[in-house]
C-alpha cells in the first residue's frame, strides 16, 4: 500500500481528472461523491444504527475536505439520520466541487450553519457536540500545512476538550491540524478515534508522532488511477501481512495433505544445515544475555543453527540457558570484554568460527572496548570478503559512529543496520531531536550513505534502502519497548538472512513479525503484566503462523474500506 505526500496526492488527483492524453478522465465531482459515500458507509457500518435517528455533527472547513463532509451529510440525511452541519466558512467562500456539494445538501433541505467566535462559546453548541452519536471532522484535509490558527484552532481545541471514548470523533483524510507530508505535530490537532484516508495513506497518517492522533486508519478507494506514473513513482510503502506472507512463503512451506498422511516433509526441510546458520557476536561484562536473545530469536525465526561468539568470561553463562545454541569464545581482557591485540592463532580461530555461518549479527551487548573494535573490524572485513549478510546492532553501531573508516567499508558489503534514534544521531553526527523531527529523511540519508538497508526502530519503524526505497511498519505497541527487544529483532533479521532471504526481504519480514508478536503479547497479557524480551520470543511461532495464515489471520491496523452501495 503506497504512502503519499500532499503534493503527490494532488498530482494523482490531476492525472485522474485530466488524462495525460488531454482527454477528460474521472470527473472530480465524482471523486468527491465517492469519498463522501465511502465515509458515510464506514460510519454506518461502524458507529451508527440505521433507523435510530442518531445525531451526527459534521464540522466542515474550507476547500474539498469540507466538500467531502457535505456529501457525507447529504448521504446520511437521505437515510433519515439527524445531521447537523457547521462550517468555518460561509457559502460565498466555497467554489467548484465543494460549492456543488454545499448546494446539493441544501437541495434536500439540509442546513449548514456558519461558525464564529460567539457560537464556539455557546453552551447549546457545546451541548450538541456532547450529546451527538459522533462528530465528523472534515475541517482541514490534505491541503493543510503549518499550524491551525484562529477559529479553526479554537474549534479543534473545543472538540478535543469534550471528546471521550463514548463519543467517537472520525476524521476525513487526516485529523485536522496534521500536515499530510510530515511526522511532526504543531499546534492544535484533532485527536481522532478513527481516520478514513481518501484513496491512499498519507505520510502524516503513518509516521510517528503524527500517526498517534489518527486512531484506527482505513483507506477509501474513490476511483483514482492507481496505474498512473505518480503512484508508480512513489517508493514509500506500508508493510502488510500480504507482502510479508509472499516474501516468506518460499521459505516456510506448509506440508500438503499427502505429505502429512505419509509423514513425509519437503526434503529441503529435513536437515538443519540447509536452514541456515547464524553467528551472533557480542556480550561483555554484565551484558552476556544480549547475544543469547539474538540466537534464540534466530532459531524461532527458522534458522537451523545458531552460534554465539562471546568473551571467554561469559561462555558458561551463555551455554547455561540457551541449550540449543553452540557457544564459542575468544580471550577476554580480565574485565569480561573481548581483549584487543589478537594473536595469529586467535584471529584464525575467529575466521574458522565465522566460516561456518551463513550470516552474522554483530554488536548486541558487545561494549566499546578495544577488543570489541578489533572483533567488529575483523567481522566486517570477513563479511565483505565472503559476501555474507551481516546485521550491525547496538554497540556495533556505536563503534561505527566513532570510526569513520569502518563506516566507509559498509558500501562494499551486504549490511543491515538497526539503530534507534540515539544511535542514528551518532552515526549521522546530529542531535537525537534532529532524528525525531525527520525520522524518514534521516533513515534514508544513512541508507544511501552506507549503501545498506536500515531500520530506524520505534513506533511505526522506518525501513529504508540504498536506492531510496522506504517501508513503514504499522506496529506501534508499548510491549516492544522493553530491554532486549532490539536484540530479539536483530536475531530475527539475522536468522532470516541465514535462511537465504535478501537484506531487504529479511528486514521487512522480521520487523513486521516482531511487531505482530508485540501486538499478540499486548492482547493476551494480563493487566499490569510487564513484558520481557523472552515473552516476545515465545510469541514468535504464533506471529509467523498468523502472517503465513497457518492460523486465523492477523487483523491489520490499516485496511481498505471501499464505497459500497447504500439503499435509500
Amino acid at each position: 500500500m503506497k504512502i503519499l505526500s500532499a503534493d503527490e496526492m494532488r498530482q494523482a488527483d490531476q492525472v485522474t481528472f485530466v488524462r495525460p492524453d488531454g482527454k477528460t478522465g474521472l470527473p472530480s465531482v465524482c471523486a468527491m461523491e465517492n469519498a463522501g459515500r465511502a465515509v458515510a458507509s464506514y460510519l454506518i457500518e461502524s458507529y451508527l444504527n440505521p433507523g435510530s435517528k442518531d445525531l451526527v455533527i459534521i464540522l466542515s472547513g474550507p476547500g474539498n475536505n469540507g466538500g467531502d463532509g457535505f456529501v457525507v451529510a447529504r448521504t446520511l440525511k437521505n437515510l433519515d439520520f439527524d445531521v447537523k452541519v457547521y462550517s468555518l466558512k460561509s457559502k460565498d467562500d466555497y467554489k467548484g466541487d465543494a460549492l456543488w456539494a454545499f448546494e446539493a445538501f441544501e437541495a434536500i433541505g439540509g442546513e449548514i450553519s456558519p461558525l464564529d467566535e460567539h457560537s464556539l462559546s455557546d453552551a447549546h453548541f457545546k451541548s450538541e457536540l456532547q450529546n451527538s452519536a459522533l462528530i465528523l471532522d472534515s475541517i482541514f484535509g490534505t491541503g493543510f500545512s503549518g499550524e491551525a490558527r484562529g477559529l479553526g484552532a479554537k474549534l479543534i481545541a473545543l472538540v478535543n476538550s469534550i471528546s471521550e471514548p463514548a463519543l467517537p470523533v472520525i476524521s476525513v483524510d487526516l485529523p485536522s491540524g496534521l500536515d499530510a507530508s510530515k511526522a511532526s505535530v504543531a499546534g492544535e490537532v484533532i485527536n481522532a478515534s478513527a481516520t478514513v484516508c481518501i484513496q491512499s495513506l498519507k505520510l502524516g497518517a503513518v509516521l510517528f508522532p503524527a500517526s498517534s492522533y489518527c486512531g484506527e486508519i482505513f483507506v477509501a478507494d474513490i476511483g483514482l488511477d492507481r496505474s498512473s506514473e505518480i503512484f508508480k513513482s512513489v517508493s514509500r510503502e506500508l508493510v502488510t501481512s500480504d507482502l510479508v506472507g509472499e516474501i516468506l512463503s518460499p521459505f516456510f512451506i506448509v506440508p500438503s495433505e499427502s505429505q502429512v498422511a505419509t509423514r513425509k516433509q519437503d526434503p529441503n526441510l529435513e536437515h538443519k544445515g540447509k536452514k541456515g546458520h547464524l553467528l551472533a557476536v557480542g556480550g561483555s561484562s554484565g551484558m552476556h544475555g544480549a547475544p543469547k536473545l539474538s540466537t534464540a530469536a534466530a532459531l524461532k525465526s527458522g534458522a537451523g543453527l545458531a552460534s554465539v561468539l562471546t568473551p571467554e568470561a561469559g561462555k558458561n553463562e551463555v551455554q547455561a540457558e540457551v541449550l540449543e545454541i553452540m557457544c564459542n569464545s575468544l580471550p577476554d581482557d580480565g574485565k569480561g570484554n573481548f581483549k584487543g591485540n589478537f594473536s595469529g592463532a586467535e584471529l584464525e580461530h575467529l575466521e574458522t568460527i565465522a566460516s561456518r555461518a551463513n550470516a552474522f549479527v554483530v554488536g548486541p551487548g558487545m561494549g566499546r572496548s578495544d577488543g570489541s573494535l578489533a572483533v567488529l573490524t575483523s567481522l566486517i572485513n570477513l563479511a565483505i570478503q565472503d559476501k555474507k549478510p551481516t546485521v550491525l546492532d547496538a554497540d556495533g553501531l556505536n563503534i561505527l559512529s566513532e570510526h569513520s573508516e569502518l563506516k566507509a567499508l559498509l558500501q562494499k558489503g551486504r549490511f543491515v543496520l538497526t539503530p534507534h534514534p540515539g544511535e542514528l544521531a551518532r552515526l549521522l553526527g546530529v542531535e537525537t531531536k534532529d532524528i525525531e523531527s525527520d525520522r524518514l529523511g534521516k533513515a534514508v540519508e544513512l541508507s544511501k550513505e552506507a549503501k545498506s538497508w536500515i531500520v530506524l526502530k520505534g513506533p511505526r519503524s522506518v525501513i529504508a534502502g540504498p536506492e531510496g526505497e522506504v517501508f513503514i511498519n504499522p506496529a506501534a505497541v508499548s510491549t516492544l519497548a522493553t530491554a532486549g527487544s532490539g536484540d530479539v529483532l536483530a536475531g530475527m533479521i539475522g536468522g532470516l538472512l541465514a535462511r537465504g532471504l535478501t537484506p531487504k526481504d529479511a528486514l521487512i519480514s522480521a520487523v513486521f513479525v516482531h511487531g505482530v508478536a508485540g501486538e499478540l503479547l499486548e492482547a493476551t497479557a494480563d493487566e499490569g503484566l510487564v513484558a520481557t524480551a523472552k515473552d516476545i520470543i515465545a510469541k514468535l511461532p504464533l506471529a509467523f503462523a498468523e502472517v503465513m495464515e497457518f492460523s486465523e489471520p492477523h487483523n491489520p491496523v490499516f485496511d481498505y474500506f471501499l464505497p459500497g452501495s447504500i439503499s435509500y
